[in-house]
This record gives structure tokens, C-alpha cells and sequence, in this order.
């Protein structure tokens, strides 16, 4: 395996905004928690292949991400922006990639016995991996890049059918 690319759910689709209120409705797993029990179950596999094999992990993320950021500033979102949704859906594609090449590379550095002991503030002995040593598998989040009534959309706030109507 030289490659995995997890190309679900990285566009603006309709469902994504979910109008119904039946509180029986049967709850489905999101496509990063797909992504993720897949990459969880193999973990052990991509651990095990040689140092010299370059394997990468790629997550195709929406380029609506430019919607989503000024909620990170404490702006309220806006209700049933399908846009503001995938942009979201995409930082937190962006964060979770981050955080698995960092387990990806304490695991490896663990396995490779490059891990040092530093002394920590409170007197303790904390181990921390050595600077340099990372792991052959690399975690990459892409944003799509063409999509651009998408883009703009998401940067000017209006609705699609104007969007369409400039472009």
C-alpha cells in the first residue's frame, strides 16, 4: 500500500443540512468517523511497513473552509449554510490529520527507541521523542481547488444562484 485517499464528503452537498426533528431517527456515522475507525483498524499495518516505503494518508477537504473561520473567532454560525457546514466539516478534516501525524510519529519514534527523557516543571520525568524523527506515513490534508463558486460563496456570504449568475 502506497497510498490511502479518503475522498468522501469533502464538497457541498444538500443533505448535510439536517432538517427533520424525529429524535427515533437512526443515527449514522459521519464520514470522519469513518475515516477514522478505518485509519484506527490499520494502524498496526501501516506501523509495520519498512522505513524506506513513503505511504501517504490523503483527505480531499473542501475549499469552503474560508466560511467556517469566523466561527473560530466567536461569530455565530449560520443556520442551514450548506457551505458554512463543508467548511467545517474540512477544519476538522485539517485538525484531525494534524493530530494523526503527530500519533504517527510518537509511535514511530517509540518504535524506533528515540524517545528521551526531559524533566518537566513540577520535578517529574516526562519522554518525548527526539527532534528530527518522524514517520514514513504522512497524513495530508488537500484542499480542492476547483470549485470556485464555491470559494467565492463562502468569502462573500451570498446565496449560490448569484454566484452562478457572475461566473
Amino acid at each position: 500500500m502506497d497510498a490511502i485517499v479518503l475522498g468522501s464528503a469533502w464538497g457541498v452537498d444538500e443533505a448535510d443540512v439536517d432538517v427533520s426533528t424525529d429524535v427515533k431517527a437512526e443515527k449514522k456515522w459521519s464520514a470522519h468517523e469513518y475515516n477514522f475507525h478505518l485509519l484506527h483498524s490499520l494502524l498496526p499495518n501501516l506501523l509495520r511497513q519498512p522505513m524506506e516505503r513513503n505511504i501517504r494518508i490523503v483527505s480531499l477537504v473542501s475549499p469552503t473552509i474560508s466560511t467556517a473561520l469566523p466561527t473560530l473567532l466567536g461569530k455565530p454560525a449560520k443556520q442551514g449554510s450548506n457551505a458554512q457546514i463543508a467548511g467545517a466539516k474540512g477544519i476538522t478534516t485539517l485538525l484531525f490529520f494534524k493530530h494523526l501525524q503527530l500519533v504517527l510519529d510518537t509511535l514511530t519514534a517509540v518504535k524506533q527507541k528515540k524517545v528521551v527523557e526531559v524533566p518537566a516543571a513540577d520535578g517529574e520525568v516526562i519522554k518525548r521523542r527526539e527532534e528530527g524523527t518522524g514517520s514514513n506515513v504522512m497524513a495530508i490534508g488537500v484542499v480542492m481547488p476547483w470549485t470556485r463558486d464555491e470559494v467565492v460563496r463562502g468569502l462573500v456570504g451570498v446565496d449560490e444562484s448569484w454566484v452562478r449568475w457572475f461566473l
